[in-house]
């Protein structure tokens, strides 16, 4: 051994990637996690090095750190994107201490919390990372997650109840409009409409449209409709043209139509394109194609996208394909992406290919990868699949992943099956995580007739890719290698991932395996899972066992795994007897804890 260590060469590495290091870093896409994370400083090797040790130094904080880190990698998840202050912190860390814990805690618990948290592992980067944004010098304004805890927190803690502590100090932490929108749709998520309006008022009145329609939906379903539309008018007059149209839109389906004109034809006649645009629209949906092609003209000639879009669908619906070609080509020769897409539809509809196929050539010679696609596109459509084919080879070349599968289905028509397949092998054995995540969408039995696949996967699996593990899994599968399948889930599984016990539940199905499907199930349900508590509510209201059922889908409401709030846990109520709190929970949902809201 000591001679061994002799023969030991010492590798000096700097502390920093220079810009030539860093742009071929950035080329690798088995890096881009890492590369996006510490872009800042490029301490790249750092970076890999300190991950691992990161996610060590969390497991094995103490109780009071672990609650601190706890509490910033859940603001995190719930959308709070601003740094994070120490006032955040220390309140919301309270929320995870245990009983135990909570009992006489050091008088200076949370400064030694806030020191272990904020120690660099490996030199690198620490799990909080102090800044200060405003001039001068002094202490911090507030801390920075580590995006390896951040993302870790997505994976592992994606469906943990957050304590009500921690709602509470985001109420009074959060300003900024945008933290605030996504704190309230988070907050919906979870049945907290409470919640929701201390969010989502303050967002909505700084002009953000989905905290307004959170905001205005609720209302409405606590029967007061004429406060929610007060909203949407108060909005609409200071010049929301979004909410300008929702109003019009609600006025109409009121079948108020005069009202929902009345909204648009102020601000139109004063000149304001989008206006006439919502105008126009009204006017179509209310028969008077004449008047609204009038009012799409107007704005089309201020340049207008929208409505030179819509005035050209006008157009050709009304069989005047010549004038819908001619606002298709202003809105071309303005730059609009949209436009050069809908001319070479029209033309090629129209017979006239190939001259959908000039419209893709000068921007293909300018490299434009898109362009390559509907250049190669457009070629098939004028009948030159030898030309086309080009033209997908010359985008594949540049990394697209679309290409791939164009060129595979134009072989596919052409009936070279064999090279059809081996378009989509070789990409997957250069690593293409790409190609690997979109056969992550399509019918694992197919993936077999691929040759040389199983190896490209198993590098990419590798390299931790998700998608990669997946596709190799419907592969062995597919193969009857089952067993082998289980393998690829078990040990990410067993380590509590969520995403790996559900692909892992779903084959012990495939091998009747049911024992083992109910412990994992049972696993999940444990470890917090949304989905598998509201499977177990299931299966008690099932058998009867409605008072159980509740409390599991009162759980399962609280963890934000769906998109559909209270729905089941109402249903139940309703089932129960409990009609009158049923309205209730439907008006205000529940509150943390996942007791059904008092009103207020």
């Amino acid at each position: 051994m000591r001679e061994l260590l002799g023969r030991a060469i010492r590798v000096d590495v700097p502390p920093h990637f220079s810009p030539v290091e860093w742009d071929r870093a950035k080329e690798q896409q088995t890096l881009a996690f890492a590369v996006e994370s510490c872009s800042a400083t490029r301490k790249l090797t750092q970076f890999l090095a300190a991950t691992p040790h990161l996610l060590q130094r969390y497991t094995d904080a103490d109780p009071h750190s672990r609650a601190l880190l706890s509490a910033a990698m859940d603001a995190r998840r719930l959308g709070y994107r601003a740094l994070l202050t120490s006032g955040y912190l220390k309140r919301a860390a309270v929320g995870y201490l245990d009983e135990h814990s909570r009992v006489n805690p050091p008088r200076d618990w949370y400064v030694r919390a806030l020191d272990y948290a904020t120690a660099e592992v490996k030199g690198a980067v620490a799990p909080l990372t102090p800044l200060r944004t405003a001039p001068g010098v002094g202490s911090a304004d507030g801390f920075q997650l580590a995006d390896s805890l951040e993302e870790y927190a997505r994976s592992t803690r994606s469906q943990v109840i957050v304590p009500v502590e921690v709602w509470d100090a985001l109420v009074a932490a959060a300003e900024d409009p945008d933290d605030l929108e996504r704190l309230g749709m988070a907050a919906q998520d979870r049945g907290y409409y409470r919640y929701m309006h201390l969010f989502c008022r303050p967002a909505a009145a700084q002009g953000r449209g989905i905290a307004l329609y959170l905001v205005m939906r609720n209302l409405e379903e606590q029967g007061r409709a004429e406060e929610a539309i007060a909203l949407r008018i108060a909005a609409a007059e200071a010049g929301d043209t979004e909410e300008m149209e929702h109003l019009a839109r609600h006025w109409e389906r009121e079948g108020r139509i005069d009202k929902a004109k009345a909204v648009w034809r102020r601000a139109a006649e004063e000149g304001n394109a989008a206006a006439q645009n919502g105008l126009a629209g009204v006017l179509a949906r209310d028969g008077d194609t004449s008047a609204a092609e009038k009012w799409w003209g107007t704005a089309a000639k201020t340049g207008h996208a929208q409505a030179m879009r819509k005035l050209a669908e006008s157009l050709e619906t009304r069989g005047l394909a010549r004038d819908a070609e001619h606002w298709l080509r202003r809105a071309v020769d303005a730059g609009e992406w949209w436009a050069p897409h809908r001319l070479t539809r029209l033309l090629t509809e129209s017979g006239r290919a190939d001259e959908a196929v000039e419209i893709w050539r000068p921007r293909a010679a300018l490299n434009d990868t898109e362009a390559f696609l509907e250049l190669a596109r457009a070629l098939e459509a004028a009948g030159d699949p030898s030309a086309a084919a080009e033209w997908w080879q010359r985008a594949i070349d540049k990394g697209s992943t679309k290409a791939v599968f164009g060129l595979q289905n134009l072989l596919f028509r052409y009936g070279n099956t064999e090279d059809a397949y081996g378009i989509v092998a070789r990409a997957i054995a250069a690593g293409d995580t790409k190609v690997i995540e979109e056969l992550c969408k399509r019918n694992g039995g197919e993936i077999t007739l691929i040759r040389g696949v199983e190896s490209g996967l198993q590098r990419a699996c590798a390299t931790g890719s998700w998608a990669a593990r997946h596709v190799l899994s419907d592969f062995l599968c597919a193969d009857g290698r089952p067993a082998e399948a289980v393998a690829l889930w078990l040990p990410a599984a067993e380590a509590g991932d969520f995403a790996s016990m559900s692909c892992l539940i779903r084959l012990m199905y495939l091998c009747e395996n049911h024992r083992e499907v109910e412990r994992w199930e049972s696993r999940m349900v444990e470890a917090g899972d949304g989905s598998a508590m509201a499977s177990r509510a299931h299966a008690l209201r099932e058998v009867g066992r409605l008072h159980e059922a509740e409390s599991w889908e009162r759980r399962a409401l609280e963890t934000g795994y769906t998109i559909n709030p209270p729905v089941n846990l109402e249903y139940l109520l309703r089932e129960m007897g409990r009609t009158a709190e049923a309205d209730r929970l439907h008006a205000y949902g529940i509150e943390p804890g996942g007791r059904t809201a008092d009103p207020w």
